[in-house]
């Protein structure tokens, strides 16, 4: 599949809320994902993406969520553009951001995401 191909499938599987076939399926296992600050901004291999992510899952509540995309940029790369509110468990603290991500795939799967976001979301 090429970039625009897995970006589509990439939006059904979210608006399934499918996230396991999102990682299983469309990630490469050598992933790295770029986050756009913070003191944990790298993150290589899908094992650390994986732990990324059930940090920030157990840190926020996802309030809302809803995404624009995908906008493909030939045949290796797409953007997507993500809204989300969220709040912090333990501080109750509410927060509002847009982010875009930028993935490149190689292989027919994605081997990079970085996101670009203001506001919030600090790893």
């Amino acid at each position: 599949m090429n970039a625009h191909a897995i970006g589509q499938r990439l939006a059904e599987l979210l608006k399934e809320d499918n996230y396991e076939a999102i990682y299983s399926e469309l990630y490469s296992p050598e992933i790295l994902s770029v986050e756009a600050g913070g003191p944990n901004a790298e993150f290589k291999g899908i094992e650390a993406v994986n732990g990324k992510n059930e940090w920030w899952y157990s840190t926020f509540q996802l309030d809302s969520f809803s995404f624009e995309g995908p906008f493909p940029h030939g045949e290796d790369q797409f953007a997507m553009i993500f809204d989300m509110a969220t709040t912090h468990k333990e501080s109750g603290a509410k927060n509002e951001m847009r982010e875009v991500a930028v993935y490149k795939v190689a292989g027919g799967k994605i081997v990079e995401e970085r996101f670009f976001y203001v506001g919030g979301g600090d790893m």
